[in-house]
């Protein structure tokens, strides 16, 4: 699951903006290179055990384990190579469900209050990071994330697949060719509106899982 959508989850036990944030946390420090820990406040604590309780839901349900696996039949069947295959159909789907997501304004609302708090200070000196020093590197990166169009963007198939092509490229197994790119947009646009359609279902495999 993407940080948009640990904070829809994150909304479903609180609208605190601190507990939202530490729901996304451990994959907006992910994005910026950086190893969470801990954190010393309790709301961002109990975020943070949320989405790892969340992530553990998500990769167990079925819909999404369904989507994965028709995605790397698909997909390897067009010459893409499994490992990224696998790693295209992992990722992707957690991109699209957010740009799915997005159109809800409220959410939208907690994500970007959540964003503030950590662009704001509010996370000096309240996380354990390695390496310890890189804390205004992160708060530098959440700000243009906060500044950027996402998680709207990831409503364009088109801005998927190329989002998923900077992802994979530092990964020499995983990376995507040049002749994988049209199929994994191709791809990424034949299943948008099939995870728009079952997103509700989704989540509520996900609910239950968390229990």
């Amino acid at each position: 699951m993407n940080f948009f959508a640990h904070a829809v989850v994150a909304s479903w036990h609180s609208d605190n903006a601190r507990f939202v944030l530490g729901a996304m946390l451990p994959d907006l420090v992910g994005m910026a290179g950086v190893r969470l820990h801990s954190a010393s406040d309790t709301e961002v604590q109990r975020g943070i055990d949320l989405h790892y309780a969340t992530d553990a839901a998500f990769h167990a349900a079925p819909i999404f384990t369904g989507f994965c696996a028709e995605a790397v039949a698909h997909l390897t069947e067009l010459g893409v190579e499994r490992g990224t295959a696998r790693a295209v159909a992992h990722v992707g789907v957690e991109l699209t469900l957010d740009g799915v997501l997005s159109t809800d304004t409220e959410r939208r609302a907690l994500y970007s209050a959540a964003l503030d708090v950590a662009v704001s200070g509010g996370l000096d000196g309240k996380l354990a990071i390695t390496p310890s020093e890189d804390l205004p590197r992160l708060t530098a990166g959440l700000g243009r994330l906060a500044r950027a169009p996402i998680p709207e963007a990831y409503a364009d198939p088109n801005i998927v697949a190329d989002r998923l092509r900077m992802i994979l490229a530092p990964r020499p197994r995983l990376a995507m060719r040049a002749s994988d790119f049209e199929p994994v947009r191709d791809w990424a646009t034949a299943v948008q509106p099939r995870v728009a359609a079952r997103s509700s279902e989704l989540l509520e495999q996900v609910r239950r899982g968390i229990g």
